[in-house]
């Protein structure tokens, strides 16, 4: 999964508790996530929009979610799946992380979180944001681009099982995440993909 976390600055309250159980928020959430120009979450598989605590979560079954909270933060869990062609050997069963997916995972959350502070936050209160990214459960996996994954044919190195990697993280202005979002992605991808090397 690809953990991805933005935090807005300065840190202070956007939403207020009665507009974060508005059921329009929740489904406008969910229905960019689903449909939108950012999907983000498998359209085959249900959803739940719903409060977790003082958390607005969409989430679905043994797949991405996101969370958004009081204070502008936006949290993605995405799945690193090829959903495109539902071939789960394409990725070895899971124990390959292909860059590109990677990409426009990174891609699609980035263009999601700028809609969605956009529509919470419109006067820009929020200057800055802090961006967090990791990817869980990749102990034992490897990293690859489809060029890569195509040559191996049908062989597969397996991961070393370092558990000790850290989230990427950085700072940059809001206009950021609309106005250099590949460079941003850049930033991002290269550091995680160092990781697995």
């Amino acid at each position: 999964m690809l953990e991805l976390v933005i935090v807005g600055g300065p840190f202070q309250q956007i939403l207020r508790p009665i507009e974060m159980e508005s059921p329009d928020l929740g489904e406008e959430l969910q229905q960019k996530a689903l449909f939108g120009d950012s999907r983000l979450l498998d359209r085959t598989k249900g959803s739940v929009v719903a409060l977790d605590g003082p958390d607005l979560l969409v989430q679905q079954d043994r797949g991405g979610s996101i969370r958004l909270t009081e204070q502008g933060a936006v949290a993605f869990r995405l799945s690193l799946e090829d959903t495109e062609t539902k071939d789960r050997m394409s990725g070895f069963g899971g124990m390959l992380i292909i860059e590109e997916i990677v990409r426009e995972r990174l891609q699609s959350a980035l263009r999601y979180a700028a809609a969605t502070l956009e529509r919470i936050d419109p006067t820009q209160r929020l200057t800055h944001l802090g961006i967090a990214a990791f990817v869980s459960g990749g102990e034992y996996r490897t990293w690859k681009t489809r060029a890569q994954q195509t040559s191996m044919g049908g062989s597969l190195q397996m991961g070393m099982g370092q558990a000790d990697r850290a989230p990427i993280s950085i700072v940059i202005r809001r206009a950021a995440l609309r106005l250099d979002r590949t460079p941003l992605i850049e930033d991002i991808l290269v550091p995680l993909r160092r990781q697995f090397s």
